[in-house]
């Protein structure tokens, strides 16, 4: 129903796929970029990985992904956003700023 709407009554074509919207964003980001450093700060949600690992996929080592451990998160995410960005070759350094946060929340 969703394409019928898309394509045949508001005349949208069905030549955007994901693939090649991520090689021209990788490209663009080459070039916006350079030879310059990114510094990415990763949630470990969704969004924030997702544009990590399309920097680290255009920039490669240029890219400082950070992601700061403030003790909410569910019981061993923190581990398993560091074994995901592991698993895709990318540095994440991880600051776990638990006790800081904490103690500034119960204030």
């Amino acid at each position: 129903m969703l394409k019928n709407f898309a394509k045949y009554i508001c005349g949208c074509d069905s030549t955007w796929n994901m693939g090649g919207f991520a090689k021209e964003k990788i490209a663009e980001i080459k070039r916006q970029v350079g030879d310059k450093k990114v510094l990415c700060g990763v949630s470990g949600g969704v969004d924030s990985s997702v544009v990590a690992t399309l920097l680290y996929e255009a920039i490669g080592n240029q890219l400082v992904a950070v992601f700061v451990d403030q003790g909410l998160m569910r019981e061993n995410e923190a581990k398993q956003v560091q074994a995901m960005f592991k698993a895709r070759g990318i540095e994440l350094i991880t600051i776990n700023a638990q006790d800081i946060f904490l103690t500034k929340c119960s204030k």
